[in-house]
């Protein structure tokens, strides 16, 4: 047959496909390998504001909506390797300053307060995935429109407050706006608090608590060239009590005189509390009138500086303290009166004193009495010391030496002696005689013998004791 002289493939052929099936197939498992080795990437951005706090998590950047955590608090530092680039080069860490103006919190870069130079491009790594953000840092001048908001906020304690999103009307193409109380999200809140947002774009506080004075955060989003970009606001919020309605309360001094000494100097001392006013500006002062003075004018005394010390905000007053100098006391301040006036917006309040002369016998009581009682206990323990042996002879004699139950031995002895005769005689006789004979004698005797171990030395104290008294008798009337 014809067809049998044409070469036949078979066995080359199939080694041929067997040949680049196991090519194409270690070639596509390798690569496969090679691309399950490479980290995902992927690549943000945030707007940030100079002057302002800010932070950004080694994660994407929360969507629109969902009430997820600003960063993780709780994550460990190693979970997140954060780097930067400058030019060609990579620092690692480098950016992390001692002095706090940029430190790691869990696993987010936290900037106390941002600047231009901190712009650039951001590069962290976690859980297997590789994350780019470009940070660039903005001044509000070019925000091509008028930024009316401030990124400061006072809110009054107990009543409600308004938080608006600094520089949202500049912007116009924009999602809503996602609010945060550090790193909660204000969703969280809501479920214990009256929390809301309102006009878009402003936060309300139906009550104003201390515990709302922190950092808050307002974030918002848009696209430019495939990139998403988060611009994220940051808004300091100060509590402060409401202006108090009453006039300052004089606390010191608390009665209408006051002792001094002629010719010595003496200091007036008056302190006031204050309640709390946001224009807090407070008044104290001595004032002096001389009755002398016919005319009964008041002159204002030279005086210290005012000392103000702040209470905390749950107290809602100042102290403020003022101090006259009276260089030397002289019999026309003991004619005069003194006046402290203290004075807010609200109303005033004054204290009127005077000094008078300490007495005499008190300065001697105050010289004397302690001298008398170191004089006192000098000549006690010299006494005593002088005078030991015959006061421990006084002792002994008046409370002589006690005798102890416990050294006694009671020997109790009992003999019983029972003696018991009898004698039976029977005759038989004409006559019959019986004659019995019982004796029955009992003896019981009962010794009990106390011998006290202690007596003979009781003896031996007391002889001696009797010695050395009657040696030192002759003696005592010259004691």
């Amino acid at each position: 047959m014809k067809w049998c002289g044409v070469m036949h493939p078979g066995p080359s052929l199939a080694l041929a496909i067997i040949a680049c099936f196991l090519q194409r197939y270690f070639c596509e498992s390798r690569w496969d390998k090679e691309e399950g080795l490479k980290p995902r990437s992927e690549t943000y951005g945030y707007k940030a504001f100079s002057g302002e706090g800010f932070v950004m998590q080694c994660n994407k950047p929360q969507s629109t909506g969902l009430c997820e955590r600003l960063y993780n608090i709780t994550a460990s530092s190693e979970e997140a390797d954060w780097s930067r680039a400058e030019g060609e080069t990579n620092r690692d860490r480098d950016f992390l300053r001692d002095d706090g103006a940029v430190t790691g919190r869990g696993n987010a870069l936290w900037f106390s307060t941002v600047t231009a130079k901190d712009s650039g491009k951001y590069t962290c790594h976690t859980g297997g995935m590789v994350i780019h953000f470009y940070v660039e840092v903005l001044e509000r001048a070019s925000l091509g429109c008028r930024d009316t908001e401030e990124n400061r906020v006072t809110l009054v304690l107990g009543k409600g407050g308004r938080i608006p999103c600094p520089g949202i009307k500049c912007q116009t193409q924009r999602s809503e706006v996602t609010w945060y109380k550090d790193a909660r999200p204000v969703c969280e809140i809501q479920e214990k608090r009256t929390i809301s947002v309102v006009d878009r774009y402003t936060l309300l506080l139906g009550t104003v608590y201390v515990s709302d004075a922190t950092l808050y955060f307002c974030d918002y989003t848009y696209e430019d060239n495939g990139i998403p970009w988060t611009v994220r606001r940051s808004v300091n919020v100060s509590v402060i009590p409401a202006d108090t309605t009453d006039p300052p309360q004089i606390t010191y001094p608390h009665g209408n005189k006051e002792g001094v000494e002629l010719g010595e100097p003496h200091n007036l001392s008056c302190q006031v509390q204050f309640g709390f006013q946001r224009t807090f500006d407070p008044v104290v002062q001595w004032w002096i009138s001389s009755h002398s003075n016919h005319e009964g004018m008041m002159k204002l005394m030279e005086m210290e500086a005012q000392q103000v010390r702040e209470r905390s905000i749950e107290e809602f007053e100042f102290t403020v303290t003022r101090t006259a100098q009276i260089p030397e006391v002289t019999q026309l301040h003991l004619d005069s009166t003194f006046t402290c006036l203290a004075q807010n917006s609200v109303g005033n309040s004054s204290v009127t004193i005077r000094l008078i002369r300490k007495s005499a016998v008190s300065r001697v009581l105050v010289i004397v009495c302690p001298v008398v009682s170191l004089l006192f206990v000098a000549g006690l323990g010299i006494t005593v010391h002088v005078y030991w042996l015959e006061i421990s002879i006084l002792y002994r004699i008046y409370l002589p030496y006690k005798q102890t139950p416990t050294g006694q031995q009671h020997i109790s002895l009992t003999h019983t002696h029972t003696h018991t005769h009898t004698h039976t005689h029977t005759h038989t006789h004409t006559h019959t005689h019986t004659h019995t004979h019982t004796h029955t004698h009992t003896h019981t005797h009962t010794h009990t013998h106390t011998q006290p171990q202690d007596k003979i030395r009781y003896e031996e104290n007391k002889s001696q004791d009797i010695l050395i008294w009657g040696f030192l008798l002759p003696l005592l009337p010259s004691i």
